[in-house]
Parts: C-alpha cells; structure tokens; sequence
C-alpha cells in the first residue's frame, strides 16, 4: 500500500482517491442528463434527417414531372392556338359566303395572334391542297373534293405548331379521299369535258 502524503491534496496537484457520496451522485445524475441531452439530440437529428430526405424526394418528384423545356408549352399555348383555328375555320366560312366585313376583322384578330406567336418563335403549319406530313399532322377523317389531289389536305382542324425544327404541337387534318369510282368518273367528265372544247 501506498502512503499518502499528508497535507491538502489540491496544493500538490493530486486527485483526491475517494469521492464523497455526494459527489458521486452528482456525477450519476450530470452523466444520466448528457445522456437524455444526447439521446434527445440523436432524436431531432433524426427528424431533420427524415424532413430533408422527404424535401429532396418531393424536389426530385417535382423535377421529373416538369417536362424538359420546350416540351411543356403545348399546355400553355393550346388555348391560343385552339381559338386561332376556331378564327380560321370562321373565316373561311365567311368568305365562302355572305359576311366580308366580318371575314375581314376576323383575318385581322388571327394575323395579330400569329404574330404574337412569332414572337416566341412559334410557328403554325398546314394549309389546304398539301400533302400532310406524318411527323406534324394526323389524319383524324377524310373528305371528298374532287378540286383536290388524293391525299391531300382538304380541312386544318388544328394546326401544326414548330419552334425551329421542334413540333410544339401536332396539327389535326381531314384528308381528300377519293374513291376509285370517282376517281374513274372524273376523268371520263375531264375527257368529255376535253372532247367537247
């Protein structure tokens, strides 16, 4: 056994070897708090952890609907363009017809709306006679105009829409269709029609 020195011990820089039992409580009950402290720690930790993740899978959620640029403006133009093609069908009713005035203004409201598209770099495709093309237009019906080629346009429900070399929107048409018979009998009224002249 080791002899203790005699004399205060803090003079010296020596830890006392026993601590009193009051001390001893004191440090079970400062250590039982750390540990409540660190476990209430590790609790929001984990709560903020769990917040974050769920923000960055919302985040990534968010980022995989929005389309990628370009590819979400067919939503935001549509009703624009839908109401372009109601103008063109109205004007084109008119001015078979009775009505020039209003066929005038009505010309007026949709060359304004075009150019307002051209602003942003839209363009509207399809006009009647034209062969349709399979990457801008599907053929939604058929027609018969014997004026008009096979295959060709014959009405723009809705147009076609590019930006560039990008289809914005796919344009809706009618397509002649002419049917074999009347195909024949044409030209037997153009052959008659030659022989008489």
């Amino acid at each position: 056994m080791r002899s203790q020195p005699e004399g205060p011990a803090s003079s010296r820089g020596d830890v006392p070897t026993r601590l009193s039992p009051q001390t001893i409580d004191e440090l079970i009950e400062a250590n039982r708090k750390g540990a409540r402290a660190q476990v209430k720690l590790a609790l929001k930790l984990d709560e903020l952890d769990h917040k974050l993740q769920a923000g960055f899978a919302e985040l990534r959620s968010a980022l995989q609907e929005r389309p990628p640029p370009g590819k979400g403006e067919p939503r935001r133009w549509d009703d624009l363009l839908d109401a372009m093609d109601l103008l063109e069908l109205a004007t084109s009713s008119l001015e078979s017809g009775e009505g020039d005035g209003v066929a005038a203004g009505l010309r007026g409201v949709s060359e304004r709306l075009a150019r307002m598209l051209g602003q942003s770099s839209l363009r509207r495709l399809g006009s009647v006679g034209a062969r349709p093309d399979g990457r801008l237009f599907r053929v939604v019906g058929s027609q018969t105009r014997r004026e008009l080629a096979d295959g060709t346009i014959t009405s723009v429900l809705r147009a076609a829409v590019v930006r560039g070399d990008e289809v914005v929107r796919e344009g809706e048409v009618l397509v002649n269709q002419l049917a074999i018979d009347a195909i024949d009998a044409i030209d037997a009224i153009d052959a008659i029609d030659a022989i008489e002249e």
